[in-house]
């Protein structure tokens, strides 16, 4: 089974059970660190550089269990029916053009900001 890494869609008609909102959870925290990976990579603000190389470490980590710090990136890949394999190839593809676009189809499919805020937090 073929798994697209970019698209990850719950039907806005579809209720939002419990099992539809730990999607869109998973779908957002899984977008966040790609988000993240790519725009701020090779940023010059360690703000942005830590944001990116945190990213990096969560996707990249074999780990496949709960841990103290949550849900791991093969743990919310396999929810989700993604190939960890697959995202970690395309995260190394793509650009921030890219995710202007990436954001765009997001934000119409789950909800997500098309904007990546820009807070200190």
């Amino acid at each position: 089974m073929q798994h697209d890494p970019i698209r990850i869609t719950t039907p806005r008609h579809v209720a939002d059970s419990d099992e539809v909102r730990n999607r869109r959870l998973l779908c957002a925290v899984v977008t966040r660190a790609v988000v993240d990976y790519v725009t701020l990579k090779g940023s010059e603000k360690p703000r942005d550089k830590r944001k990116s190389d945190e990213a990096l470490d969560w996707v990249s980590s074999d780990t496949d269990c709960f841990d103290e710090c949550g849900i791991t990136f093969i743990a919310a890949c396999d929810a989700l029916g993604l190939s960890v394999t697959a995202v970690r190839a395309t995260l190394q593809k793509l650009s921030k053009k890219d995710m202007e676009r990436f954001r765009h189809v997001l934000s119409h499919n789950m909800n997500v900001p098309e904007q990546v805020d820009d807070d200190d937090s």
